[in-house]
C-alpha cells in the first residue's frame, strides 16, 4: 500500500442542508477547500478529523487539567473516530439505499454501531 499524501484537491467534504421535510440531510460533496484534515489515497481523497478539535476534544473531557495526550496517541485517536464516521455513514447508506441521509438515519442506527465498537 502506498504512503498516504494530502492533498488540498479533490477532498471530499461533508455538508448538512435541511431536506423537503424539513429534516437535516448530510451529503459528501467534492471540493477546493486548503485546510488541513485531508489525504490522498489511492488517488481517492478522503476527509480526516483534524489533529487539533481531537485534542480539544480529549482535553474537554479529561478531568485533571495537567492531562498530557502525544501526538501518536492522538492520531490513533483520530484513526479510530475516522473509521467510526465512515462506518456510521456506510452502515446508514446501505439502510436506507440512497445517497442522501437524514438525521435520523444516523440516529436510528448508532445505539447498535456504539456496541459493534
Amino acid at each position: 500500500m502506498p504512503p498516504m499524501k494530502k492533498t488540498a484537491s479533490n477532498q471530499t467534504t461533508t455538508r448538512s442542508s435541511k431536506s423537503a421535510s424539513g429534516g437535516d440531510v448530510a451529503t459528501l460533496a467534492d471540493g477546493n477547500n486548503s485546510a488541513s484534515g485531508t489525504e490522498q489515497v489511492d488517488g481517492e481523497a478522503k476527509a480526516q478529523v483534524p489533529e487539533e478539535l481531537i485534542t480539544r476534544v480529549l482535553h474537554d473531557m479529561f478531568e485533571k487539567e495537567n492531562t498530557r495526550i502525544s501526538k501518536d496517541a492522538n492520531r490513533a485517536v483520530g484513526k479510530y473516530l475516522d473509521v467510526f464516521i465512515r462506518e456510521a455513514l456506510m452502515r446508514a447508506s446501505a439502510e436506507r439505499g440512497a445517497r442522501f441521509l437524514e438525521v435520523e438515519d444516523l440516529e436510528r442506527l448508532a445505539p447498535q454501531l456504539l456496541l459493534d465498537f
